[in-house]
């Protein structure tokens, strides 16, 4: 048997499923991982010098890991971050460098993705996103 040049191809695309799936495989091992774990994973390190700041972006991530978890688990939580976040003491004079208006923005979402009160199709779904976000990048980011 003489091999064709679709034959080729139907090597090729046997081989590339192959890899995907390979690909995939490893992939959904470490996500999987990554969801048994019982604390948020910090993925970014924060770059604010004040650590009152970096621990109140820890508290954050704890309140937004039980989002979706009962009052009885969520509310404690919510309090700690709170607490937290009066503690900080600002003197920045910019506005934009201020992480107390990243850290309420994010509360913002936090509670509104809480409370259900965001209307619209993707609503809830852009809500949890943008909460990601907010503890990915600990600040707040439209992108």
């Amino acid at each position: 048997m003489q091999l064709r040049p679709r034959h080729f191809v139907l090597i090729a695309i046997i081989i590339g499923i192959f890899a995907f799936n390979v690909y995939r495989h490893r992939h959904a091992q470490q996500q999987s991982t990554f969801s048994q774990q019982a604390a948020p994973v910090l993925l970014t390190p924060s770059t604010y010098s004040d650590p009152a700041v970096n621990n109140t972006w820890i508290d954050f991530e704890h309140v937004a890991a039980l989002r979706d978890a009962p009052a009885v688990q969520f509310q404690p939580a919510l309090d700690v971050f709170n607490k937290a976040q009066a503690a900080i003491h600002t003197t920045t004079v910019n506005a934009a460098a201020d992480p107390t208006i990243d850290l309420e923005n994010c509360k913002v979402w936090l509670v509104s993705y809480r409370s259900g009160t965001l209307t619209g199709p993707n609503a809830h779904t852009q809500a949890s996103e943008h909460i990601d976000r907010c503890v990915r990048l600990h600040r707040d980011a439209a992108f």
